[in-house]
């Protein structure tokens, strides 16, 4: 059995995390209204236009947007006119407060930026925690199947000669405390390592036990 990289696990944690994608969608949110408050002046200006088609035997006057008055005096001919006008309107509390409201904006940006750049390094460093004990568990657990091999050896040897009287009840009793001892050191340091894998899936969002028996199995 052997670990995927590190890198790699670091990388799927960023990648494969329903976090990561919540953290994207609030930023992509923010940043939308960043760029609607940057760009809130146009509403200072306004265009208007008119077209008018047509006969009529009276003197028309309209007031256009711009505030001039325009006359059109028809008398049973046919005419077309047209007006186009632009306005501006600023308010004098969008001036003084529009930059401020927009820095405001970018720190709420920067704001969910740092949440995801701050989990995302809780995130890293317990990886990196349960990767470095994984792979010590891994050590330990080799020398611990090999002494728990040996251990058992040495107390079936013990159980032949205790049968056949070449060995007191006392030695018998300590091949056997040997054998047990051996047992659960075995036990105790496989369930660290299984733990310390499934944490390591969890984390990392990488298929770490599905991978090993895959693995095993072609071989």
């Amino acid at each position: 059995f052997r670990l995927p990289p590190l890198q790699e696990l670091l990388e799927n944690a960023r990648a494969a995390s329903p976090q990561v994608k919540q953290f994207n969608a609030a930023r992509e949110s923010e940043v939308d209204e960043l760029k609607n408050l940057q760009s809130s002046w146009l509403k200072w200006f306004k265009l208007n236009a008119a077209y008018s088609y047509g006969t009529n035997d009276i003197n028309n006057s309209v007031v256009n947007q711009t505030s001039q008055t325009v006359v059109y005096n028809v008398s049973g001919m046919t005419q077309q006119w047209w007006n186009v006008g632009a306005s501006l309107s600023i308010p004098l509390d969008d001036v003084f407060t529009l930059h401020r409201k927009i820095d405001k904006q970018k720190k709420v940006v920067e704001s969910v930026q740092g949440e995801m750049d701050k989990w995302y390094d809780d995130v890293c460093s317990k990886i990196i925690d349960a990767y470095t004990d994984a792979m010590s568990n891994m050590e330990i657990l080799d020398d611990a199947t090999r002494n728990l091999v040996y251990a058992r050896a040495q107390y079936e040897v013990a159980e032949d000669d205790f049968a056949n009287g070449r060995i007191q009840p006392y030695d018998f009793s300590v091949r056997q405390k040997l054998k047990l001892d051996a047992v659960k050191s075995y036990q105790e340091v496989r369930s660290a390592l299984t733990k310390d894998l499934y944490q390591l899936e969890l984390l990392s969002k990488t298929p770490i036990f599905n991978v090993s028996i895959t693995s095993t199995e072609k071989k």
